[in-house]
């Protein structure tokens, strides 16, 4: 016949756990039962803590929008639209890269701050691009997933395409 009863799973003490049997008898529970509400309780507290305070729930930067304006020569105004679930100064959107398609980085933007109360949001960028560079990759990433996947490739030789324009 089976120990198990509904409303407990079995426990048993032993050597390697005195000072929770000690507990559970403290608190009243039968020598070799933990209630099963119990163990729910604690498994489902366990597991949303690991969820919520790691980064099984930490979104990824996504690049919204991106802008390209000609500023003389080879020198180029860019304009980034972030989107990003920042929860406060452990987990916030911290830059993007201008980079060309080989990986080579042409310009970067630190974003110093989260921007809990700004989503989207738009930071610019000044730089001067390499002669006979016509295409180029933006991507960003946070301060705890590094740089994301999420990307955008612009063709600088026209007027717009995929979530960019050129001016």
């Amino acid at each position: 016949m089976s120990r198990f009863r509904l409303g407990t799973l079995p426990w048993r003490p032993g050597k390697d756990r005195p000072v929770l049997w000690a507990v559970w008898r403290k608190m009243g529970f039968r020598a070799g039962r933990l209630p099963a509400a119990l163990f729910s309780g604690v498994l489902l507290a366990a597991s949303l803590t690991a969820m919520i305070g790691g980064t099984a729930w930490a979104s990824p930067t996504d690049v919204v929008r991106v802008e390209f304006v000609r500023a003389g020569g080879n020198r180029w105004q860019v304009s980034v639209t972030l989107r990003h679930g920042d929860t406060g100064w452990k987990h916030y959107a911290n830059l993007w890269v201008v980079e060309s398609l080989s990986g080579k980085e042409l310009g970067r933007r630190v974003l110093v701050h989260p921007h809990e109360d700004e989503q989207p949001f738009t930071r610019s960028l000044t730089l001067t691009l390499p002669s006979g560079v016509t295409t180029v990759r933006v991507r960003a990433g946070d301060n705890v997933g590094g740089m994301g996947s999420n990307t955008v490739v612009v063709d600088l030789t026209r007027s717009s395409g995929d979530r960019y324009v050129v001016r």
